[in-house]
């Protein structure tokens, strides 16, 4: 029989087993997809705005029955329309790993996703690692937040505001080795969420993953906050070696002002940007993992010309 219900927009929020938790009209609707999309090739994301048809006489389930364009996507993560990345780190075990760091911030900015970071559990730093931490990220262009770890609730009350105002009417996915706090804080900025909290493993020194699917969290003041599984790395097979400076603010500010077209700021004569890691105006440490990233790309270049 078919069913003369009108679609409505909407969003969905997780996809588990095939069904798929979509907030639409105000309204929590379970709706399974349509078989026209697998044909196609396509798998409904969490991000996702589609168009669902209800149920008859109003029921909360449904199918989905249209996908709108998606402004971009990730694959590990899988979620679609991010607006921006918030990478947590925090001192002590694991310990932070920085390459991984810029890995994430610089696949963020190749697809246009505004990227920013948080340090957690600053209380427990015990060389005042997380100050010299923000300056370096500060003055590289990205906006950094500290944020205690045993005060709590009350600790994060003075930034709540602030952070609202951030968050609104946005898309934001908390990334961050596991272990680094992205469900504490998630319980601090949802309000009456209670998200499981991991422990680290004794052995490995390495967190548990406490979530098991990504999943979009509405926000009281409008936007959605994403939680990941084990967000480990965003693809960066698309990149090629000489897009990878753009993905660096401190290169883009400079790269214009390079003896040569296409620098790639490695072992070109009077690189600028070589000469502003002398200077110490960019880091050396992150021109160093610039480094490191430009050799990978190069590498997965050389080995995919191999296998063709």
């Amino acid at each position: 029989m078919i069913n003369h219900e009108p679609a409505i927009p909407g969003i969905i929020l997780k996809g588990v087993g095939g069904f798929y938790t979509v907030l639409a009209d105000q309204k929590i609707h379970t709706c399974k997809s349509r078989g026209i999309f697998r044909k196609m090739g396509i798998i409904p994301l969490p991000g996702d705005k589609v168009e669902i048809q209800q149920g008859r006489n109003g029921s909360s389930e449904g199918s989905i029955v249209s996908i709108l364009e998606r402004k971009n996507c990730l694959s590990r993560p899988a979620v679609a329309n991010v607006d921006r990345v918030a990478l947590v780190l925090c001192p002590g075990e694991p310990p932070w790993d920085l390459l991984y760091t810029d890995r994430i911030l610089a696949s963020a900015l190749s697809r246009g996703i505004e990227a920013l970071l948080i340090i957690n559990k600053v209380d427990l730093d015990q060389d005042k690692a997380c100050e010299s931490l923000k300056d370096i990220y500060a003055r590289a262009g990205f906006t950094v937040f500290m944020h205690g770890h045993s005060g709590g609730e009350h600790f994060f009350d003075p930034c709540r505001q602030e952070w609202e105002m951030l968050l609104k009417d946005r898309t934001t996915t908390l990334a961050g080795q596991s272990g680094a706090g992205k469900s504490s804080l998630l319980n601090l900025l949802v309000s009456g969420l209670r998200m499981e909290t991991g422990v680290l493993s004794m052995r490995s020194g390495r967190g548990r993953h406490t979530t098991r699917h990504a999943e979009l969290i509405p926000l009281s003041a409008g936007g959605f906050i994403v939680d990941t599984p084990g967000f480990s790395q965003l693809d960066t097979e698309d990149m090629k070696a000489q897009d990878l400076g753009s993905c660096y603010p401190e290169i883009r500010a400079l790269a214009g002002s390079c003896r040569f077209y296409g620098c790639l700021h490695e072992t070109e004569p009077e690189c600028i940007v070589k000469q502003a890691v002398e200077s110490g105006w960019f880091e050396r440490g992150r021109y160093e993992r610039y480094l490191t990233q430009l050799d990978d790309i190069k590498e997965r270049t050389r080995n995919a010309g191999y296998r063709k």
